[in-house]
């Protein structure tokens, strides 16, 4: 317990010679342990802030990728080696797309990596990418007149 209470007059020594807005922004005044727990919880706070941000954004993403398809329901496309019968005038059209994710997902990402298991964040990428990929390359086909 007596190392308890050192520790604790060490870091109040520590923080008497930093400057006022540190001691304020961190709340560097109740103790290591007050310290340690204020801003472990700010950091939690902060995260989930982020999740949620970042999970908002993508469902407004596919939102706007829903409302994009249903205007080219018409355009049918194929990914065969040879058009399909009936077909005048064929042509290839591509569509590409670069979809990234957040530097919060980042870091839940890697905690999974370290706890093992399917990151299920990196296949909701890569679908939604391949989705964008997709409408753009129906929106191109029908720029070009095709149906």
């Amino acid at each position: 317990m007596q190392q308890l209470s050192e520790i604790d007059e060490k870091f109040a020594e520590a923080m008497a010679q930093m400057p006022e807005w540190f001691r304020i922004m961190f709340g560097a005044t109740d103790g290591l342990w007050e310290f340690i727990i204020r801003n472990s919880l700010q950091g939690i706070g902060i995260a989930a802030l982020g999740w949620f941000v970042a999970w908002y954004l993508e469902r407004r993403h596919h939102k706007h990728l829903d409302a994009r398809e249903a205007v080219l329901n018409d355009v049918s496309l194929t990914t065969s080696k040879h058009a399909p019968e009936g077909a005048t005038n064929p042509m290839l059209v591509m569509g590409s797309a670069v979809v990234s994710h957040d530097f919060f997902r980042t870091l839940f990402i890697q905690i999974r990596k370290i706890i093992g298991g399917n990151i299920s964040h990196y296949e909701r990428l890569t679908a939604r990418g391949r989705r964008e990929a997709f409408i753009r390359m129906r929106e191109e086909a029908k720029l070009r007149g095709f149906d």
